[in-house]
């Protein structure tokens, strides 16, 4: 009888420890994040691959699927290593707009020269080309709805860095009597200082007719800015902290044979050996 009580209890145990949940092996740390992390796809393309080794090694470990953390409580602690991306990225930008100058030299050997002018507005530059004996050209790119719709806030500075947003290409029409000088054209565009560039004639008509075009081909959207007195279409390129206003003035300067000297945000200007230069 005995033996028989002490086999149906062993046979009750083996049954108990079948229905038994297993243990949960230790899981191991994983310094691998998702790739498509809310903070990672808030941000361009090209600012994913910059930020990624930074963040494997900031951001908490995604936990494994048999812990008893949640996959929300996970994001909710994730929070605030998204948050010091965003610091760090803006603290960047703040630091290349307050620190860095981009500098252009003006070419030495040009066998038919051209005058064109840069001009150094509050943050942005633009360029201003001869369009026949009697008016002058600006063309300037920017944000769409900072520039064109006049949105421009200064809460609006963080999406407008930290997001794609859609980019504008804008045109002034400057009459003028005869080829003006720096200072007259600073003081007519209400800017803050502008450069005299003598480039080939060739490569700023190139440039000029290529930035007609593309005016021309968005100008059933173009919309007029009384403020700024200019006109506005939309860009194909969107706007973003990888393509500022500056880095493609930087690309413009480049097409003209000038050659630049940038850092990755650069807000400022400046022009060596220019002929004709006026900084107040």
């Amino acid at each position: 009888m005995a033996l028989v009580l002490e086999t149906g209890k062993t046979k009750a145990n083996r049954v108990q420890a079948k229905r038994a949940p297993k243990k949960a092996a230790p899981y191991a740390p994983r310094l691998m994040i998702p790739a498509k992390a809310a903070y990672l796809t808030m941000l361009p393309k090209y600012a994913r691959a910059c930020l990624r080794p930074l963040t494997m090694k900031v951001c908490p470990p995604m936990p494994a699927p048999c812990s008893a953390v949640t996959l929300s409580s996970w994001n909710a602690k994730g929070r605030p290593c998204r948050r010091w991306i965003q610091a760090l990225f803006l603290l960047a930008i703040l630091l290349g707009s307050s620190s860095c100058t981009a500098r252009a030299w003006n070419p030495s050997q040009v066998a038919e020269p051209e005058r064109v002018w840069l001009l150094q507005h509050a943050l942005h530059p633009s360029l201003v080309f001869q369009d026949g004996p009697h008016q002058l050209m600006l063309y300037e790119y920017g944000e769409w709805r900072w520039f064109a719709l006049g949105e421009n806030a200064w809460y609006r500075v963080f999406p407008v860095f930290l997001w794609s947003t859609p980019g504008s290409l804008s045109r002034r029409v400057i009459p003028v009597e005869g080829l003006p000088s720096t200072r007259e054209l600073v003081k007519i565009m209400e800017a803050r200082s502008g450069w005299a560039l003598d480039v080939e004639r060739e490569l700023a008509h190139a440039l000029r007719d290529e930035l007609h075009r593309r005016f021309a081909q968005a100008s059933e959207d173009r919309l007029y800015n009384p403020e700024l007195d200019t006109w506005f279409v939309p860009d194909p390129d969107s706007y973003h902290a990888f393509r500022t206003c500056n880095h493609v003035m930087n690309s413009w300067l480049r097409q003209l044979n000038v050659r630049v000297r940038s850092w990755l945000w650069s807000w400022n200007w400046a022009v060596d050996n220019s002929p004709d230069f006026y900084e107040p």
